[in-house]
């Protein structure tokens, strides 16, 4: 990540598989969250804080990868709204 530094990195589980978040702050003070699911498919979004950042991040993580499931023509995994969530 060009001109930002890494400040955190945080495994999150969602459907039994692991995906690591890096979060790096801008040198303008901004953060941003990254977590790569294969080496051309990174999720990214960006925040004025760490926290803004990681709830962002963890709210609409679940989605993307549904998304990604669904664009492939399978199902997507959850049912409920309980197994939507991302557990650290």
């Amino acid at each position: 990540m060009e001109n930002a530094t890494l400040i955190h990195t945080q495994i999150l589980t969602f459907n039994h598989q692991e995906y690591e978040v890096q979060i790096f702050m801008r040198p303008n003070g901004s953060h941003l969250a990254l977590t790569e699911i294969a080496p051309n498919d990174v999720i990214i979004h960006d925040g004025r804080c760490l926290e803004e950042v990681m709830k962002r991040h963890l709210r609409l993580l679940p989605l993307a990868l549904d998304t990604r499931l669904i664009n492939a023509g399978r199902s997507p995994l959850f049912q409920s709204p309980e197994e939507l969530r991302c557990h650290l």
